[in-house]
């Protein structure tokens, strides 16, 4: 966080233009998108909170006490945790974590308002959070809270898989149950099926890592049209993500260099067979549904802008990745 003035702060929160929430499966580029949004001179980004997780459930099933408007008060403790990290260096001037309230919406308008707050503390009158699971949670979101803006980021079936297992296989304390595929195919199905379920609706935005990567100033300057935001040059440049991220593998992943596209990890981490049995599990089929219906909104050709999301075979048309990606 970078305070400007502790005057800033006193701001209402209906100051704030836009909440930008970034979501989809872990490694499809959600980081990625976060430093280029945070690189605009009015967006204020946080680490990630994991608010919405921790208030309506984990797993992707509501819980019980949700559908009653209640809540044990769980997303204070993540909110604590995001307040102290933000104000990491200075500490007194942070802002206290709002009281403890059973209502649910209470709670959670508590939270969007704490954030409203460090944003504009830091001159800044729009913020983009980060939580990839919170595509779990996207429609709720949708709901409770206003001028808030989801985006998803979606990434080839294929590479997410080849992505976790590579990051467990070279980090296995950290990630020891995502060395196998079923976790990662199970994590990417689950998120095509919130996107799906979103698609069309208002406040949602799409955007696909391969288009990302490929031509990111296209792409982000639709996006920025898309959430209410002025396109700024300093969004291809980025924000420096040691600010957001949370971890020291994550940091050096996430300033890997500049966007470039290289080949897929699918092909060298995974043999002809295992491959065929991924492709097989992965919902491409729906995929491909979601890329079409984002192309035809779009108007994008769809030549070089989506991979190949038919199946395979023997995989000599497996898909081109980019960088490795969060």
């Amino acid at each position: 966080m970078n305070e400007t003035s502790s005057s800033a702060a006193l701001v209402p929160s209906s100051a704030i233009q836009r909440r930008l929430f970034v979501v989809g499966c872990s490694r499809s580029g959600t980081t990625l998108l976060q430093r280029f949004l945070a690189g605009h001179p009015a967006v204020c980004t946080f680490p990630e909170s994991g608010l919405f997780l921790r208030a309506f459930g984990m797993r992707g099933r509501r819980l019980p006490w949700t559908y009653f408007g209640l809540t044990l008060g769980k997303e204070r403790k993540a909110l604590g945790r995001l307040v102290r990290a933000a104000y990491v260096d200075d500490p007194a001037v942070a802002p206290p974590v709002p009281p403890r309230s059973f209502r649910l919406r209470t709670s959670v308008a508590a939270s969007v308002a704490t954030l409203d707050r460090l944003a504009l503390a830091s001159g800044c009158r729009s913020w983009v959070e980060k939580t990839p699971r919170h595509f779990l949670h996207a429609r709720v979101i949708e709901r409770l809270v206003p001028r808030a803006r989801v985006i998803h980021v979606v990434r080839d079936g294929r590479d997410v898989v080849a992505s976790v297992c590579d990051r467990a296989r070279r980090h296995p304390k950290q990630f020891r149950r995502q060395s196998d595929p079923r976790y990662a195919i199970g994590e990417w199905n689950r998120a095509i099926d919130a996107h799906i379920r979103c698609m069309g609706r208002p406040g949602h935005v799409f955007v696909f890592y391969e288009d990302l990567v490929a031509d990111p100033a296209r792409e982000l300057e639709r996006i920025a049209r898309e959430v209410g935001l002025d396109f700024h040059p300093g969004m291809l440049e980025g924000a420096d993500p040691s600010t957001f991220v949370r971890t020291a593998e994550e940091w050096k992943e996430s300033v890997s260099g500049p966007v470039r596209e290289a080949r897929s990890k699918f092909r060298e981490l995974f043999d002809a067979g295992k491959r065929r049995r991924i492709e097989t599990a992965l919902d491409l089929a729906r995929y491909g549904t979601l890329a079409e219906r984002h192309r035809q909104r779009t108007g994008y050709d769809g030549v070089k802008s989506y991979p190949n999301v038919s199946m395979s075979g023997a995989n000599d048309l497996a898909t081109s990745s980019a960088v490795a990606s969060e």
